[in-house]
């Protein structure tokens, strides 16, 4: 009976690490309705397709901005692991005019999509606002090109199952006494 009990006890914290591993390595839960990645996790962005060429990588509340020649541009958003699937979002751009795109998870069960998702100006400056790089509107257009800014923000559902994932992941830590390093590594003793 006592080697059972020790076998049972051994498999319930093997489970407990793996599970803890599992959302250390950045799959989060969406209240039933698939995962997301971490935020720790960058984005690619990329003109064309998948394999298109990389026009800059991005963390979450932050953005960059680019200068572009006018006309039909495909953006396409990568996990920079090169896992998920970007769906390209095809726009036409005009000289002379700032365009806002916003970069979003879409929750999943197995394969997670990025969109590329065209903003308005006054959407994406208050979803901007609190971002760690500066506020947009000290950049000045170029002659000829489109300014296009592109951002990466999570939802208030993806944010709150990102901080839910954080105080379980605290509770194993100590229920376990092992630190967020050791589960991840799998040192845990």
């Amino acid at each position: 009976m006592k080697t059972l009990c020790t076998l049972i006890v051994g498999l319930f914290s093997i489970v407990l690490i793996g599970c803890s591993s599992n959302s250390s390595m950045g799959k989060i839960d969406i209240g039933g309705h698939g995962f997301i990645r971490s935020p720790q996790q960058k984005i690619a962005v990329l003109e064309g397709g998948q394999d298109g060429a990389a026009l800059g990588l991005i963390k979450v509340n932050q953005y960059f901005h680019l200068y572009v020649e006018p006309g039909v541009h495909k953006f396409t958003g990568m996990f920079n692991d090169g896992h998920g699937n970007g769906i390209t979002t095809s726009v036409s751009l005009q000289a002379g005019k700032t365009y806002y795109f916003q970069i979003v998870q879409l929750p999943a069960i197995y394969t997670q999509d990025i969109l590329i998702k065209p903003r308005h100006v006054s959407d994406a400056t208050v979803e901007m606002a609190s971002f760690t790089n500066t506020t947009p509107g000290q950049v000045l257009a170029k002659p000829g090109k489109a300014l296009v800014y592109f951002y990466y923000a999570l939802t208030t559902k993806e944010q709150a199952a990102i901080q839910t994932q954080q105080e379980k992941n605290k509770m194993l830590e100590k229920k376990l006494g092992c630190t967020d390093t050791q589960m991840r590594e799998g040192t845990c003793q």
